[in-house]
């Protein structure tokens, strides 16, 4: 049996060489600015950074209301108790109004930080970013913290 290694083999053994070890990595390095400037566009945007923060905000709220209140009625009207100190009738009606406004309102922006939360994590997990975490985690975790140190968070929209 004659083996012969022609010029041709030799040829296509090279063009594979550079496709492989030079081209796929600058392919990849490609995707992945592009992966990124979509998960910015798209995932990371103006609206999830204002449902965060309205989101940690009125988790705060929520969590500020009164545990425990008590309604009695009697011959003198209606008396309104919340933990312990009595309320008018006009700060009780004021108080739940704002209670149902914040359940409305995390209602309304939950499923959505839920979805991009689901959608960053497949993202990264399918295109192998390794390492980065979930950054809307971080993000909710980062606008608590600052509330807990009681600094004032300014959201910025726009550019």
């Amino acid at each position: 049996m004659n083996e012969f290694i022609t010029w041709g083999s030799l040829f296509k053994l090279a063009i594979t060489g550079v496709l492989i070890y030079a081209i796929q990595p600058l392919l990849l390095v490609g995707r992945d600015a592009v992966l990124w400037w979509a998960i910015d566009k798209y995932i990371l945007n103006d609206e999830l950074r204002t449902a965060v923060f309205e989101l940690v905000s009125h988790e705060k709220m929520l969590a500020n209301q009164p545990k425990n209140i008590d309604i009695s009625v009697d011959r003198d009207g209606e008396a309104y108790v919340h933990d312990g100190i009595a309320v008018s009738s006009e700060q009780h009606t004021a108080l739940m109004k704002q209670m149902q406004v914040c359940d409305q309102t995390l209602a309304r922006i939950r499923p959505l930080v839920e979805v991009r939360k689901r959608r960053l994590e497949w993202l990264l997990h399918h295109y192998k970013q390794p390492g980065k975490g979930n950054l809307i985690e971080d993000m909710i975790s980062q606008h608590r913290a600052a509330q807990e140190a009681g600094k004032t968070i300014t959201l910025q929209v726009g550019p």
